[in-house]
């Protein structure tokens, strides 16, 4: 929240912002340490809705393998379980309220998954709105520049899957605002 009017100036003045988490992480940990799902979003409420959210998916199982599993309060395959379980439950409560939730298997190998991220990312309509708004405006030129957002941003996810310690499934959140500054 402190940063929630920030947020809304850089995207209004044309900054695309990918978070990592935003608050769905802090939801689903407080609603799995036994609260209550919707009483946990209470906080999130007027906060900017993200055009896309990608939900990276991975079994508990597979994160108790990963380095350094443990390490930390939260890290134990009987709590991650219930996690995972509150991230599908909020996925399901996401994609009621309109919010483009994409849950993308993250257990495989890193191309595969950054390939898959380009995709989609590369179809999501909010940023085709982008790129419609710079050809019809007569800036072609700035096609090129939205293109390499697409590989920037799957670049930081192969980064984020590279990272030998994620302690648990990563979230995404990609923001582009209405008006884009042309």
């Amino acid at each position: 929240w402190e940063k929630r009017n920030y947020l809304i100036d850089t995207m209004n003045n044309g900054t695309h912002v990918l978070m990592d988490r935003y608050a769905y992480s802090g939801v689903v940990y407080t609603s799995a340490k036994g609260y209550d799902m919707d009483w946990c979003m209470g906080p999130e409420k007027g906060l900017p809705k993200p055009d896309i959210i990608f939900y990276l998916k991975t079994s508990p199982n597979n994160l108790a393998n990963r380095p350094g599993f443990g390490e930390e309060i939260y890290e134990k395959t009987a709590f991650q379980t219930i996690v995972d379980q509150k991230y599908q439950i909020l996925a399901e409560k996401s994609i009621q309220l309109g919010h483009n939730w994409i849950n993308i298997a993250s257990e495989g190998n890193k191309e595969c998954v950054h390939a898959k991220i380009a995709e989609i990312f590369s179809k999501n309509s909010a940023f085709q709105s982008c790129v419609d708004l710079a050809v019809n405006s007569g800036k072609e030129e700035l096609v090129g520049y939205l293109n390499e957002i697409i590989m920037h941003v799957s670049d930081m996810f192969t980064i984020y899957l590279s990272n030998s310690r994620p302690n648990h499934s990563l979230n995404f959140h990609l923001f582009i605002p209405d008006a884009v500054n042309l």
